[in-house]
């Protein structure tokens, strides 16, 4: 009896924890960091249509400027673009991404200024993820040397706003920074300082970095290879032109880390090659948009076979001719390959391709490779996305035998694409181009996140 009783208490006494772990969760965010917010949508001095911006951001009276005892019953937790912990309240993430779409509609980018004041954050401190992308802020900015104390946050992004370089030291004040887009951020022009050099190489942890169009020279690529953790790096659309500098060459081996590099449009001639190929860990490669032309150097083909780990390769609209083939199907575990619009003239080479044997996207779109092609002799079991729009393959052969083959565009080559279809027999089959697209994105970005 009195064993059952003991048991009957620790039965009790367990019920009661669980009730009590369960109830704990916090119904509300913090006074003070609903003050923040409603201070960041003030400082933001939108007068014309104040009533549009941020319309949930409000004080149950209906004020918008400071916050009072009345308003703690109206929960910033759910104010829009707010995302809170559920265990303690505090704010873990905003995405303020294109505040002015909402506002201004077709008028999107009528000339009002904006201006951040990034001292509005600063009681954020269990801030993790950040995005103020999109919304044209001005180059001033307030404060920002005192954002250490976001010793939490994480992901920041401030894509297509008009900062300059004064930004810099802002942003390298953040110590446990991992992913950082500054995209399009027209006046990060030109010349790098070393000091902003230094700066960068203090964000240890960063290990995402977008500067896509933003004006930089060739002077960036010290700076950026200076940051020790980085997997991705995206310097898309500058003025990163003409021959690599060997000594850049060096740099980026250095970055041992560095999974995912992109350099489309910045006007390399084929100097890069060797460069991008000394980078041990490269999962994806993008040198769409570049000076590449003509016959591929037989040394640059073997300094791409030994890019063992590079999974995703994108080389559109360079002017590259057939010789390339051989050198892209050395590497070994190829899954994603995008040679849209250059010169690839000539019979299709079966032999070279069937070297890919892990080969899943394949793009050979506007290239002017010429058929017939019989699948019968293309040995790749994998592939489920092919695009050969705008080629001179003039007839396909044994397509049924492409048993994986999910996606296919042949638009612009004189191919009855219902034959095709009848032939191939399948309920999913697809003969659209945003197929291609869709599942070219989803290929990368699950190479990106492995």
């Amino acid at each position: 009896m009195q064993q059952q009783r003991r048991a009957l208490v620790m039965l009790m006494v367990l019920v009661l924890h669980v009730i009590s772990t369960t109830t704990t969760q916090v119904c509300c965010c913090l006074l003070e960091e609903k003050r923040a917010l409603l201070d960041f949508k003030a400082s933001i001095n939108e007068t014309r249509y104040a009533h549009l911006l941020l319309p949930s951001w409000t004080n149950i009276n209906g004020s918008e400027n400071g916050v009072d005892e009345e308003a703690s019953s109206s929960d910033c937790c759910n104010w829009e673009g707010v995302k809170c912990s559920n265990t303690t309240g505090r704010i873990v993430e905003l995405q303020l991404r294109n505040l002015r779409h909402n506002i201004y509609k077709e008028a999107f980018y009528e000339n009002r200024d904006w201006y951040l004041n990034m001292s509005t954050f600063l009681s954020l401190t269990h801030l993790q993820a950040l995005d103020l992308g999109y919304n044209n802020f001005q180059s001033g900015v307030e404060d920002c040397g005192q954002l250490a104390s976001l010793e939490n946050l994480e992901s920041l992004n401030l894509d297509y706003n008009y900062f300059n370089i004064s930004i810099i030291p802002c942003i390298t004040a953040i110590p446990a920074l991992k992913t950082l887009s500054l995209a399009g951020n027209y006046f990060l022009t030109g010349l790098f300082s070393v000091e902003d050099c230094g700066q960068l190489a203090s964000l240890e942890n960063l290990e995402s970095l977008n500067l896509d169009y933003n004006g930089f020279n060739i002077s960036i690529i010290p700076c950026v290879t200076s940051i020790p953790a980085l997997k991705t790096l995206s310097l898309a659309g500058n003025n990163l032109e003409g021959v690599f500098p060997v000594e850049d060459c060096g740099q980026l081996a250095s970055l041992e880390n560095l999974e995912s590099l992109n350099l489309d449009y910045n006007g390399f001639n084929i100097s890069i090659i060797p460069c991008v190929t000394s980078i041990p860990a490269l999962k994806t490669l993008s040198l769409a948009g570049n000076n590449l032309e003509g016959v591929f150097p037989v040394e640059d083909c073997g300094q791409l076979a030994s890019l063992e780990n590079l999974e995703s390769l994108n080389l559109d609209d360079n002017y590259f001719n057939i010789s390339i083939i051989p050198c892209i199907t050395a590497i070994p575990a190829l899954k994603t390959l995008s040679l849209a619009e250059n010169n690839l003239e000539g019979v299709f080479p079966v032999e070279e391709f069937n070297h890919l044997t892990q080969l899943k996207n394949l793009n050979l779109s506007y290239t002017g490779l010429q058929g017939p092609l019989s699948f019968k002799e293309l040995k790749l079991e994998k592939l489920e996305v092919l695009n050969l729009e705008g080629t001179q393959m003039k007839e396909l052969l044994s397509i049924e035998v492409m048993t994986s083959l999910k996606a296919l565009s042949l638009s612009g080559i004189g191919i009855n694409d219902s034959s095709i279809l009848e032939e191939k027999s399948m309920s999913d089959f697809s003969l659209d181009k945003k197929k291609w697209n869709s599942q070219q994105k989803v290929e990368q970005s699950s190479i990106q996140n492995t």
